[in-house]
């Protein structure tokens, strides 16, 4: 006993120190991480990168819960995604972590303008740390994209040639990658970005080595860049997926993941990071194109759900995507690979429920066939359908499910033409927006946006993407601004990137007020769209036109280049003009034209302002079927908002007023400038030397783009009419004038029939013959139907202008059919009226500081600001 006991104690001490030891080796494993506040970067309108660090390798787990004040969850509710009283997180996840380094994820989706605070815990393998680590943020608001037209973003082209099956994504930090089989490397895969300066390849250009199709680019919550496509080099089109490591495209798991060509393969990201791919696979046990759903698990793929696939008979158009609250939806055009099926063709939503996949709304829930199926899932959690709707003449369809059953968003069918490449996704404010090709305009890509109860296409001033071609991908940028990819058949079939771009000059008159001082902006030598203030043999207009600076260097505006389009399935070729345009301006029109001689001009094409930056205008001659053939673009600008008619009864000698008229019409529109000629109170002062002097008075200013009108006195109706239609006959065979301004003018109802028979006498002569009446105060409606403009206004400026206010029913007619006369104005006067004439309706204007007894006779010191000032009205 006292040797067991000896023994039993030697024992019992080493047995305290290994329970000792015991214990310190318990205590280690049991001891929670300690954690590092979790931090924030690439905020935006809807997304966050969350930065966390916890001491231990292991696991970390976040939620992300709504609201000012929210309830946080213990470690052990975090780690499931609850928050405090155990209601679901808006938002959860978690992530790989190595002790004591950072790691980042991108939470995507997120609802703008919004509080959050993100929970943050983490174990080692064994212990969980049971305090949570906090930190409160809120998103953006939504930008304001009111009055945005669509522009390039970046370089012009992501893609230096032609391009098929293209695809973009955008990185945490806002970067696009633009993915595309690539025609010039051997039609295999080539992934670019945009670097912030030019397009950059991400690896090596083709470097999928074969050929390749059905492809789709994601990035990770980590920010790397993944894409899944069909490899020509892996059996016959089998899936491949691929991962960006930083340096090169490294494969993940093996190759060759489908049984054969792998059809719409579409790539997601669970909450936890794992990635997970969709696809149709043609089984080769004879039930072929099922849709099957891989997890990756970071080594090998596993089937989510039957490993033969999950749909009841074959799918194609297969998609898929993961709601906030960690649940799978994927969506697919039903195909009856065996017995005809009554669901043939038409769309199934089903989704993973942990244990297997259950239909959404019941199997084959359309009426109709469908294509180009697109699932996504609003902020709020509910699945929404974008495709092809049979039902609906192949038109674009948005459907949702409300719970019960699956209803229309917005109109069937709400697209022009055929509504296909569908990409439906939702901004940071829970509106969903689409991307879309429609075969009506034709094939050009374009993008809508919810609201009103409809689908409204985005772009101001009707300015639709407009892109020939397909292969759209719509995606929000961090300030919640969208991104749009494109792929452009007019240009080679190269890939491009468009955006909403902030509000700029929609008019002349706005770019110069942006580019021309106060001091410039009366000058329109200086600021007239004809005028070229630098001397480079480029006008204002052109500048604003081609979107070149208002002052300095220029880039090639239009360029001659060879275009090929496709026709009858072969490629032709032509002569195009290939020029930069305005996106939004509607006082523009851009005139492609053709010759063979350079002496006669006909008309090729005529192009609008709109969202496609960049036009590649083809001739209508192919090339090589005529000996020679000149092609030229014209720019012309609306007339201006105001004219100026100047009441010229001043004689035409050498470097006379008439000169200073035709120099200042020569650089503003055509149409612009009007002068009243009056040799002697009418077209004959009965000396023939008169003669010539204003024949060339009035050739000049014709040469500068002005206008004439002929003076003829009708006494208030009470001169002979054949005596006015003779004075009418000489103004027109003598001097060419472009219209009659018929001089005191009666306003009663009584000499109404007096003036609209000389108003068809004039209008007879052909060519603008416009009609001018001047009573020289307000006068009666009915004298609206004798005159193409009515002077309604000839006095004192400072003593009558200001008060002067049009009678009710001018506002039923345009200010061009209304003319003021101020006279004894300074040239601050002129400002403050020709704003006011604006304000009440007048469309014509002259304003001089000459005065009574004749203030006509002279032409005014500021005319030139004047005109400035009258061309500039907005």
């Amino acid at each position: 006993m006292h040797s067991r006991n000896v023994f039993s104690q030697a024992l019992s001490a080493g047995l305290r120190v290994a329970v000792v030891t015991g214990a310190l080796m318990a205590g280690a494993l049991r001891a929670q991480p300690t954690l590092t506040v979790p931090a924030t970067s690439n905020l935006g309108a809807g997304q966050v990168t969350l930065t966390l660090k916890s001491s231990a390798t292991g696991t970390g787990y976040f939620t992300l819960l709504e609201g000012s004040s929210p309830a946080i969850g213990t470690g052990a509710q975090t780690k499931v995604g609850l928050d405090g009283p155990g209601g679901r997180a808006a938002r959860f996840g978690s992530l790989k972590l190595t002790a004591n380094t950072a790691t980042n994820f991108t939470l995507r989706n997120l609802r703008s303008s919004t509080q959050y605070t993100i929970c943050f815990t983490a174990d080692n393998g064994t212990a969980l740390q049971g305090t949570v680590a906090t930190k409160a943020f809120a998103t953006a608001p939504m930008p304001d994209l009111a009055g945005r037209g669509w522009g390039v973003f970046g370089e012009r082209w992501a893609s230096p040639g032609d391009t098929t099956y293209n695809d973009m994504a955008l990185a945490p930090d806002g970067t696009p990658y633009v993915a595309y089989q690539d025609t010039g490397a051997a039609y295999a895969l080539t992934v670019r970005k945009f670097d912030g300066a030019t397009w950059v390849d991400v690896g090596p250009r083709g470097f999928s080595g074969g050929m390749v199709r059905q492809l789709d680019l994601a990035i990770a919550p980590d920010g790397a860049p993944w894409i899944a496509y069909a490899d020509d080099n892996s059996g016959g089109g089998r899936l491949v997926v691929r991962r960006f490591n930083g340096s090169a495209w490294a494969q993940m798991g093996s190759a060759g993941l489908s049984s054969g060509f792998a059809y719409s393969p579409h790539l997601a990201f669970a909450p936890d990071g794992a990635p997970h791919v969709i696809f149709s696979d043609p089984l080769q046990d004879g039930s072929g194109y099922k849709a099957k759903v891989l997890r990756f698990n970071g080594s090998s793929w596993a089937a989510v759900g039957p490993a033969a696939g999950f749909s009841t008979d074959g799918a194609l158009y297969t998609t898929l995507a993961f709601a906030p609250d960690g649940t799978l939806y994927a969506a697919y055009e039903e195909l009856a690979t065996a017995a005809p099926s009554g669901r043939d063709g038409r769309a199934t939503v089903m989704k993973y429920t942990g244990s297997g996949w259950t239909p959404v709304g019941g199997e084959g829930f359309t009426t109709a066939k469908v294509e180009d199926l697109n699932v996504a899932i609003g902020l709020d959690g509910v699945p929404y359908v974008a495709f092809q709707d049979y039902a609906n003449g192949q038109r674009g369809s948005v459907m949702r499910f409300d719970g019960g059953a699956w209803t229309y968003v917005g109109t069937p069918g709400f697209t022009v033409g055929m509504g296909f490449e569908m990409n439906l996704v939702f901004a940071p404010n829970g509106v969903p927006w689409i991307a879309l090709s429609d075969t009506a305009q034709p094939s050009t890509a374009h993008v809508y946006r919810f609201e009103g109860g409809n689908w409204g296409e985005l772009g101001s001033a009707g300015c639709a993407l407009g892109y020939l071609g397909c292969y759209t991908a719509l995606a929000f940028a961090p300030d919640g601004s969208p991104r749009v990819q494109f792929h452009a058949q007019d240009f080679e079939g190269r890939a491009g990137i468009a955006q909403l771009l902030p509000p700029g000059p929609t008019t002349y008159a706005a770019w110069v007020a942006a580019n021309f001082s106060a001091a410039d902006q009366m000058r329109p030598d200086t600021c007239g769209p004809l005028a070229d203030p630098e001397g480079t043999g480029v006008t204002n207009l052109q500048r604003y036109a081609h979107l070149q600076p208002a002052h300095g260097g220029l880039a090639v505006p239009a360029e001659l280049v060879n275009g090929r389009v496709m026709i009858d399935y072969d490629w032709h070729y032509y002569h195009s003009l290939r020029f930069t345009r305005r996106s939004c301006a509607p006082d523009l029109t851009y005139t492609v034209e053709a010759s063979t001689d350079l002496v006669n001009w006909a008309t090729v094409s005529t192009w609008n302002p709109d969202a496609s930056l960049e036009v590649q205008a083809l001739d209508t001659v192919e090339l090589g079927s005529v000996p020679r053939r000149f092609l030229r673009l014209r720019v012309d600008l609306a007339a201006a908002a105001m004219k100026v008619l100047v009441p010229a009864y001043f004689y035409p000698v050498t470097n006379s007023p008439w000169t200073r008229l035709a120099n200042v019409a020569a650089t503003t529109p055509a149409g612009t400038i009007y002068a009243i000629a009056n040799v002697n109170n009418g077209p004959d002062s009965g000396q023939a030397a008169d003669i010539a002097p204003y024949q060339q008075a009035i050739t000049g200013l014709h040469a500068g783009g002005g206008r004439v009108l002929g003076y003829v006195s009708t006494s208030y109706g009470a001169r002979a009419v054949a005596a006015v239609k003779a004075d009418i006959d000489l103004w027109y065979s003598r001097f060419g004038v472009d219209g009659i301004f018929l001089d005191e003018q009666a306003t009663a109802l009584g000499q109404l029939p007096y003036y609209r028979d000389l108003h068809d006498h004039i209008k007879a002569k052909g060519g603008e013959a416009l009609v001018v009446g001047n009573p020289g105060t307000e006068t009666i409606e009915g004298y609206m139907d004798a005159n193409d403009v009515t002077c309604v206004f000839e006095s004192d400026g400072p003593g009558g202008f200001p008060g002067w206010l049009p009678l009710p029913w001018a506002a039923s007619y345009p200010a061009s059919k209304f003319y003021v006369l101020p006279y004894n104005s300074s040239a601050t006067n002129m400002a403050t009226f020709v704003a006011r004439a604006a304000a009440n309706n007048a469309g014509w204007i002259y304003v001089t500081d000459d005065t009574l007894p004749n203030p006509w006779d002279t032409l005014l010191g500021y005319f030139e600001a004047l005109a400035a000032a009258a061309l500039l009205v907005r």
